[in-house]
């Protein structure tokens, strides 16, 4: 492994794209989780959450958010196709980008259209747009909001 790799930010969301693609081709797991390196996770609360979930096809679990979309050239989470986001420049519902998990027939789904799922500058937003239309059962579990208090939190940065 190359310790002086870096990946470029503008890279993340075709990463997660491809992840969730080779995930369900590789595992066969009721649920696919998505974590950045930065993040510590509790383990045991991990899977505590995920047992609680058991059975639920659709779900689309995170810290989940909204907000303006950054349309300043330069300034920190800056989105190039902001002009796409309408009039109020705001973003839809999504999983911050920390930690989220997709159901099965989620990540298959973007396995199965992966060629043709549109990316945006931030892989949550991405994945975001990719549960858009489809029958996803959101669910904000305050839990996995890495960058809050880690007091009851399955994750925290590190």
């Amino acid at each position: 492994m190359d310790d002086n790799h870096e990946e470029a930010d503008e890279e993340l969301p075709k990463k997660a794209k491809f992840f969730f693609s080779a995930a369900v081709q590789m595992w066969d797991a009721e649920f696919y989780i998505k974590v950045d390196d930065n993040v510590d996770l509790q383990l045991d609360d991990l899977i505590q959450l995920i047992q609680s979930r058991h059975g639920q096809d659709s779900a689309y679990i995170g810290c989940m958010k909204s907000g303006e979309v950054v349309a300043e050239e330069g300034m920190q989470w800056y989105e190039p196709e902001w002009w796409k986001f309408g009039d109020q420049k705001s973003y839809f519902r999504h999983a911050a980008g920390s930690i989220f998990i997709l159901s099965k027939n989620l990540a298959k789904y973007i396995h199965i259209n992966s060629a043709s799922l549109k990316v945006y500058a931030h892989e949550d937003v991405s994945v975001g747009s990719w549960m858009m239309g489809l029958r996803a059962t959101y669910i904000d579990d305050s839990r996995m909001c890495c960058s809050y208090s880690s007091q009851d939190k399955i994750c925290s940065l590190a």
